[in-house]
This record gives structure tokens, sequence and C-alpha cells, in this order.
């Protein structure tokens, strides 16, 4: 029983991106820009590159990446 339960976890669909539907567009524009502030204090930009596991298709992940690379990050 307890492994079926364990593997379980492995087929739960994840989210991705801000998980508030209803926030508009310039909240996820705002929101990405602080994470990558909050970033920038760890990893350090034009030092560092993110591997993306997958499309960034959401507004918070469109406006993630965006202000990931203006900042001087390099994305794969």
């Amino acid at each position: 029983l307890l492994i079926v339960i364990s593997m379980s976890g492995c087929a739960k669909r994840t989210l991705q991106g801000n998980y508030l539907q209803t926030t508009p567009a310039d909240k996820q524009q705002k929101l990405a820009a602080d994470a990558v502030k909050q970033i920038a204090k760890i990893w350090p930009p034009a030092k560092t590159k993110f591997e993306m596991q997958h499309a960034a298709t959401d507004p918070f992940g469109v406006a993630m990446v965006k202000s990931l690379r203006d900042s001087g990050y390099a994305l794969t």
C-alpha cells in the first residue's frame, strides 16, 4: 500500500507558473521581476545559465523568461 501511495505522486499533474489564474498581466510582470531580483541575490547574472525544463506559455512564465533574459541570464 505504501508503494502505491508513493508512486501516485509521480503520475500527478503539477501546476507551473503562478497558481492564481485571476492575476492581471501587469501583476504577473511585477511578480516575475521581483522573483528575478531575488534570484540575482543568489546567482549573479552573466555568470549563470538556467536550463528550462518546459516551455513558458503562461503569462507569469513568459514574463519570467523575459525578465531573466533582460537581466543578463542565459536560458536554454
